[in-house]
């Protein structure tokens, strides 16, 4: 029970619910995240680094950048299924994501490249 008492309050921040809606339609990076939600790097990366305190999102590393999903947890809870499938993401953070995705900002900020040496 307290894990899901730490899951529920950490969700009921408006930006990390926001970005827990967004990374259970799949992995962003966090550039990604920055553009969709209209905020700061450092403000973003606040809210994800309490996500992953309460175990709902992991990140990976790709070179330099970090790319963040849902842990196996969250993605298969049924409680945390349920809402992500019952709460939409809102008309303003699908914008942004579809944005994000004509743009290509992934792959501007370097999230996919890699550094070669000389």
């Amino acid at each position: 029970m307290k894990q899901y008492v730490k899951i529920f309050k950490t969700l009921g921040d408006d930006t990390r619910l926001g970005i827990f809606l967004l990374l259970a339609g799949g992995e962003l990076c966090v550039c990604e995240l920055v553009k969709t939600l209209g905020m700061e790097q450092s403000a973003v990366s606040h809210s994800l680094r309490k996500l992953e305190a309460a175990g709902i999102v992991k990140k990976k590393r790709s070179g330099k950048w970090k790319l963040y999903s849902l842990t196996d947890f969250a993605s298969k809870d049924k409680i945390l299924k349920c809402i992500s499938k019952e709460i939409n993401l809102t008309p303003a953070l699908s914008r942004g994501l579809k944005l994000c995705e004509k743009q290509k900002v992934r792959s501007n900020c370097g999230a996919n490249q890699r550094i070669s040496k000389k």
